[in-house]
């Protein structure tokens, strides 16, 4: 498929969470937020009151059950509230894989539906975790939450055995059309990645290495 991308910015889920995010890196964020406007800011909840005491207008994604997935859907909704508590704009949901693996869809679909319920009205992301699960799966993860109203599928935690890859994306594009939006992370780090996984049906890219994408922007 053919997509004209005139800035690649807009389609950046900006994401720092790895284990020794400090306040630095997040300062550092925030610096590069002004200089690019991404469409999106991806930082762990702690930091959440300090970000959002100065950033009213910042769009913040929060995480929930990252990166596992198998915390209990009451923890899981506690990091819900809280996102409300901030007003953070979207979530990024990890299901519980060994549900999935053990087949009990009616469980992952009752957490996905009550998740999605508590953030009324935002931007819920579910990542389908395609290197840990079978194909056969993270295509009916991706079915489940569609029936549950999530706004788009995530390929990867980033945490996972592999991340983007553009036959995937591709596959989901196929098979969902424009009934959900899509999400590629995991290992994406140069502007021809992103350029290549948006030309195969990627509507947002989730990235730690923005800075690297984004220092030819005026190339693009």
């Amino acid at each position: 498929m053919s997509r004209k991308i005139d800035n690649l910015a807009i389609y950046l889920d900006a994401t720092e969470l790895k284990s020794n995010v400090s306040f630095r890196v997040i300062d550092k964020l925030l610096k590069a937020y002004d200089t690019y406007n991404f469409r999106s800011i991806v930082i762990p909840s702690c930091y959440f009151p300090y970000v959002r005491k100065n950033n009213e207008n910042i769009n913040i994604t929060g995480v929930v059950g990252f990166p596992l997935g198998n915390t209990s859907m009451e923890i899981k909704k506690h990091e819900v509230e809280f996102a409300n508590k901030y007003n953070i704009n979207d979530i990024d949901i990890v299901p519980n894989l060994g549900f999935i693996t053990d087949n009990m869809w009616d469980a992952v679909k009752e957490e996905l539906r009550v998740l999605k319920d508590i953030f009324s009205g935002k931007i819920v992301k579910v990542i389908l975790e395609t290197s840990h699960l079978l194909k056969k799966d993270w295509l009916k993860l991706a079915e489940v939450s569609i029936s549950i109203g999530a706004d788009v599928i995530k390929t990867s935690t980033g945490f996972g055995r592999y991340g983007a890859k553009i036959e995937e994306i591709r596959l989901l594009k196929e098979r969902f059309k424009n009934t959900v939006k899509i999400k590629a992370s995991g290992g994406i780090k140069t502007r021809e990645e992103v350029i290549a996984l948006i030309s195969a049906g990627a509507d947002i890219i989730g990235t730690s290495s923005y800075i690297n994408i984004l220092k030819h922007i005026k190339e693009a």
